[in-house]
């Protein structure tokens, strides 16, 4: 009886939350994950960065890959909860934004991880590490749309990312749904805005992802912003190289 009094300490002890081993919950085991997937993301980007291509797109095109498949990699690995320690990784091992944004959210969807997630996690991660938010945001869009994920969807991860990044850096939220507006495809800027409401975030930033695209291109008077709201006689005087709202 005593043996096995001694058998049920020795268990409890082992144990964490939920009956995790406590030597996995723990900070040190934490420390350990952070560190290895560091260490493999920045060897995977130092890979590309060594190697020699033809031209800078041939090499954005290798970045891409190789982010997206370290990261699935690493998810497998370590769980859908390790996404945005290898967002950040990413990007503090000097990747381009575009192609932390676009390869993380990329493999994280081919790992199994939703869209919805997938697209909160990279933009609030990369924003966090200090990645321009409309830049992470329009990768997503883009890749998400060569993807086949569901716009909608994935305008409501966007706003999940706005809401939470609107706490500490509201520029960078209205970054987020500025590009919606401006990159979204249709539907995208509704979904933004009610999921942005539904979350508890402000009904500015929730607007301004419905707001008329914004356009650059030559006018009468030389080069200025309008929108879709600009007058006929304004619109008219656009060079004729711009011919589509996203044009610059």
């Amino acid at each position: 009886m005593r043996f096995g009094s001694m058998l049920v300490a020795v268990c409890v002890s082992l144990t964490g939350p939920a009956g995790v081993p406590a030597f996995l919950s723990s900070a040190a085991y934490a420390d350990a994950q952070s560190d290895a997937i560091t260490s493999t993301m920045s060897s995977a980007i130092a890979a590309v960065n060594n190697a020699t291509y033809p031209d800078a797109a041939a090499k954005a095109v290798a970045m891409q890959a190789a982010i997206s498949n370290t990261t699935a990699s690493l998810i497998g690995t370590y769980g859908a909860a390790a996404l945005s320690a290898i967002v950040t990784a990413a990007v503090n091992s000097g990747a381009p934004a575009s192609s932390v944004a676009a390869g993380t959210f990329s493999g994280a969807v081919t790992a199994g991880v939703s869209a919805q997630t997938a697209a909160s996690t990279v933009v609030t991660a990369s924003v966090s590490a200090g990645a321009s938010a409309s830049t992470a945001t329009s990768a997503v869009i883009a890749q998400a749309s060569v993807s086949g994920a569901s716009s909608t969807t994935v305008a409501a991860g966007l706003a999940q990312a706005a809401v939470t990044i609107s706490a500490a850096n509201p520029a960078a939220a209205t970054a987020v749904a500025t590009t919606v507006a401006n990159e979204g495809s249709s539907g995208m800027g509704t979904t933004f805005s009610s999921t942005v409401l539904s979350s508890g975030g402000s009904t500015q930033l929730a607007s301004t992802a419905t707001a008329p695209a914004s356009v650059t291109g030559s006018t009468a008077t030389g080069t200025g912003t309008t929108t879709d709201t600009t007058t006929t006689t304004t619109t008219q005087n656009l060079s004729t190289t711009c011919s589509t709202p996203t044009c610059t």
